[in-house]
């Protein structure tokens, strides 16, 4: 499987933190308008993990779920835009193909009391997995904890979790899914199922004299008893259907896959 890498000498693509009155602040990440094109290999989630674990340290790259069209000049700067029929192939060069990875954008899912995300930084990891549709649950995973993570919270945890996938997948199809899994309780952030969307890969950076809470330990492998994930696409029709005959039904408050579909049922009967 070939991985889409874009890089773009000069910039920086790490959350970046400084001191504003002596306060720790969050800084702005900026994308330029053309990319150096590149290419990686990987045909499994431990050779994924070998290179998201390379681009932690590399500040100018990020990845993207698209695939270059035919056509494309690679020695050429290109754009980070979907292929259409109206711009010339180095302006809008990536097509949603399906990919055999997929990563998971989570964001600020509240921890329970016996688990602490600086002491227990694994054990956060396994929380939020624990709130994935249950095909997940046994399946090795990526994970880079957020750059916010025990700088601005410590009673939460968001992460990126990068799975490899039993059956290549289109951004398109992942979307719909998420949205299914999300139904009325956010949990996933779809926004990365567009084959331009940047996944951010490195690591954070912090003004000197700040030590990073999570030095040595952002991230890893954490290998389970099946390699890749077989996801239920079932239940886009199953929420889809639910909506159509229950238009007013509302699930705030409902936390996690499972209690969602414990709360849809199948219906009268």
């Amino acid at each position: 499987m070939t991985i889409t890498i874009l890089h773009a000498s000069g910039y920086s693509f790490c959350k970046s933190f400084q001191y504003d009155d002596e306060k720790i602040v969050k800084g702005n990440i900026f994308l330029p308008r053309y990319f150096h094109l590149e290419t990686a290999e990987a045909d499994d989630v431990e050779q994924l993990s070998t290179l998201l674990m390379r681009l932690e340290s590399d500040r100018s790259r990020l990845i993207i779920r698209g695939t270059v069209t035919d056509g494309v000049d690679a020695s050429k700067p290109v754009r980070r835009k979907k292929a259409d029929a109206l711009s010339l192939s180095q302006e809008a060069p990536f097509v949603d193909k399906p990919i055999s990875w997929l990563m998971l954008d989570i964001d600020k899912q509240l921890l329970p009391p016996t688990i602490g995300l600086l002491t227990q930084p694994v054990e956060a990891i396994e929380h939020l997995i624990s709130q994935l549709p249950t095909e997940f649950h046994s399946c090795s995973v990526h994970y880079q904890l957020s750059g916010s993570a025990g700088v601005t919270y410590t009673d939460r945890v968001s992460a990126h979790l990068v799975f490899w996938l039993d059956k290549p997948t289109t951004s398109t199809q992942l979307k719909e899914w998420a949205k299914a899994v999300n139904n009325k309780h956010r949990l996933i952030d779809d926004a990365l199922f567009n084959p331009v969307q940047p996944h951010y890969t490195s690591k954070p950076s912090f003004p000197i004299g700040y030590t990073d809470p999570f030095s040595g330990r952002r991230s890893g492998l954490i290998k389970k008893s099946h390699e890749a994930v077989t996801i239920d696409y079932s239940v886009v029709e199953k929420v889809r259907h639910h909506r159509q005959i229950h238009p007013q039904e509302k699930f705030e408050g409902v936390s996690g896959y499972d209690n969602i579909l414990a709360r849809l049922g199948d219906g009268l009967g």
